[in-house]
């Protein structure tokens, strides 16, 4: 098929590409590149950055097995509080633990269904899975960057989070 609008978008581009850059943008990309060349091997650390009610986390992706739309939480008869129940993801039985409690989260003011995932995680031969009201995007950290958890997260000590090597 031929498109009726192609002389147009290619205008649009040429137009784009020869436009002059915005003031400032050299002198900030030169300083972001030269600082790459700074960093040591095992400085950075590449993180999936994801929301639980209005607090915005991050996970190193080393831990993280995927993320998917929201699947039926089955409960665990006599069982509550921190574990939410069971989800089955593609055959398998992930237990689901409430990050949201373990962390003492301040619940989202305003949320989107849409933007909800399920984020499955592993360490060693352990799984879990855990809800979350949004998932950004993976990355990559500077080590030295890295700060303790906000003081709104009631629960987050040294056992819940590692911030550093």
């Amino acid at each position: 098929t031929h498109c009726n609008n192609c002389p147009v978008f290619a205008a649009a581009g040429r137009k784009f590409l020869d436009s002059p850059s915005p003031p400032g943008y050299r002198d900030e990309w030169t300083a972001r590149l030269a600082a790459r060349d700074e960093t040591r091997e095992g400085d950075e650390i590449g993180v999936l950055v994801f929301r639980v009610g209005e607090e915005w986390l991050a996970l190193p992706v080393g831990a993280l097995v995927e993320v998917t739309r929201p699947r039926r939480v089955h409960r665990v008869p006599h069982r509550a509080g921190l574990l939410a129940g069971l989800a089955n993801i593609r055959g398998e039985l992930h237990l689901c633990v409430r990050l949201d409690l373990l962390l003492g989260a301040t619940p989202a003011a305003k949320d989107d269904p849409e933007l909800h995932r399920l984020v499955v995680i592993r360490r060693d031969a352990e799984s879990w899975a855990f809800a979350t009201n949004e998932v950004d995007q993976v990355h990559r950290l500077l080590l030295p960057d890295l700060a303790p958890p906000a003081p709104t997260l009631a629960r987050a000590h040294g056992r819940l989070g590692r911030f550093g090597p």
